[in-house]
């Protein structure tokens, strides 16, 4: 087995996207909610936090990846003219609007 660094990430530089649908259930959001508040508590805290983009796929529900799986792939690969709406931030305090 590899040898892994102490604090456990062997990948520290890879990029994180979290695409977060707006017409879904109420946990995705406050799901991208509390990561964002917990990545700016970590890096406030002096730890050492992955790049992470919160992308907002608009008018897509949970099922983005069987309703519209060309877009949602787009969305985890950042080609951001085929989704509707990209919010990019490494540590956020809170959501982006509703309505942009």
């Amino acid at each position: 087995l590899q040898q892994v660094e102490e604090d456990g990430d062997d990948w520290p530089d890879v990029e994180v996207r979290y695409l977060w649908c707006d017409r879904s259930i109420w946990e995705m959001p406050l799901a991208a909610f509390r990561l964002s508040r917990d990545l700016e508590e970590a890096k406030s805290q002096g730890k050492r936090v992955r790049i992470v983009n919160f992308v907002r796929f608009r008018g897509a529900n949970h099922f983005a990846h069987w309703d519209l799986p060309e877009k949602t792939l787009a969305g985890f690969l950042g080609d951001d003219r085929k989704i509707l709406f990209v919010c990019l931030f490494v540590c956020i305090p809170s959501l982006p609007p509703s309505r942009a």
